[in-house]
């Protein structure tokens, strides 16, 4: 399904050209809710482009959508476990989930912030970082070379095969994946639970839960540059 590309395309070359035809294609390809940006689902790249321009005609509905994703992904968190909007379903967990479903679920929020001209939910996508970087069911820093507890195996050639101990510091593992697509690869590693937010083993071997990969990082990088910047 390429719908997403081509609501993305067209937003952006409106903006570009200005031209009818785009804003049509737009029209035509606009999604009917938010959801975080990922490799497979770039829709939500297009809605920051409509929100981005105050001319753009689906402004206003693409902010409609993206605060009622914000305000539904915010409910009840006092009373969550690790207070934090990601990581409260079970569908939270899966390949890549730390960057597809954590930061970039965090940068939505930045963005509604931003848009809204409010600080509701700043606190709450500070709140995903507390969460990424060990205030979770594993007590791991999913960010390598940081931390008391952080990945030493991540399954990345490179840190394995240099001859020094620590990997890389600063890369984003994929994160507890309960699918555990590599189970069976596996010859030395085994996962100490099925639990979803559990579902996690730091070793080489498992590309399903300790795999790391240059969009993932991408998203890790844009939410705490944010953050850093709201800071000073």
């Amino acid at each position: 399904n390429a719908r997403d590309e081509f609501f993305w395309a067209a937003t952006a070359l409106w903006r570009l050209t200005g031209k009818q035809a785009y804003l049509d294609d737009a029209r035509q390809y606009q999604p009917q809710q938010f959801t975080t940006p990922s490799w497979g689902n770039v829709a939500s790249l297009g809605a920051f482009e409509c929100m981005a321009d105050s001319k753009c005609p689906l402004r206003e509905t693409m902010l409609q959508q993206l605060t009622a994703y914000c305000d539904k992904a915010i409910q009840g968190i006092e009373q969550s476990s690790f207070q934090s909007p990601y990581g409260n379903s079970p569908r939270d967990f899966g390949w890549g989930c730390l960057a597809e479903y954590c930061c970039c679920q965090a940068m939505a929020l930045l963005y509604a912030d931003k848009m809204t001209g409010t600080e509701k939910y700043r606190r709450y996508a500070l709140q995903n970082a507390d969460y990424l970087l060990g205030r979770n069911a594993t007590g791991y820093c999913y960010v390598t070379g940081f931390g008391d507890k952080s990945p030493m195996h991540p399954h990345h050639r490179p840190s394995e095969a240099d001859g020094i101990e620590a990997p890389f510091p600063g890369m984003l593992v994929g994160g507890p994946n309960p699918g555990q697509q590599d189970k069976r690869d596996m010859k030395n590693a085994v996962y100490p639970s099925n639990v979803p937010d559990e579902s996690y083993v730091d070793d080489a071997e498992s590309y399903a839960s300790n795999e790391i990969a240059i969009n993932w990082n991408a998203s890790l990088v844009a939410f705490l540059c944010w953050i850093d910047a709201l800071a000073n």
